[in-house]
């Protein structure tokens, strides 16, 4: 059996086995991540996007810069500068791999993350379609 290292609750989810903490926790972690907003010698997240039917994906590319969670806001500016209005609803590909969303408010502003676990886009979408999220 494999525990959360945040929780030490059991995990049951293949994703959350291998990241090593259930959705709960994760999406804890990665607010307490984006509220430390601390400056690096690395400058701003590495990153690309699309937007699908609305919905605003953001893929990590981990090239040694701050990771898409320690920069949301600069990632969202970024993209708003680049397509204002053009979508409401967030989600991410993290460092790791796993699809996350982005709650933002009616500026395109940051507001919290939350747990979707996914690893494929197809599913991650459709988690946002049915509102399982």
């Amino acid at each position: 059996m494999e525990y959360c290292k945040r929780c030490c609750k059991a995990l049951t989810d293949p994703v959350s086995i291998d990241d090593g903490m259930g959705p709960i926790c994760r999406s804890q972690a990665k607010n307490e991540q984006a509220q430390e907003r601390t400056t690096d010698m690395f400058g701003h997240a590495d990153f690309e996007y699309h937007i699908i039917d609305g919905t605003l994906v953001i893929y990590d590319l981990n090239e040694g810069a701050r990771s898409v969670t320690n920069d949301i806001e600069y990632v969202l500016a970024s993209i708003q500068n680049d397509q204002p209005a053009s979508f409401q609803t967030v989600i991410y590909q993290d460092s790791m791999g796993i699809f996350d969303g982005v709650r933002i408010n009616s500026k395109g502003e940051f507001v919290t993350f939350y747990p979707i676990r996914e690893k494929v886009l197809d599913k991650a979408l459709a988690n946002i379609s049915a509102g399982l999220h």
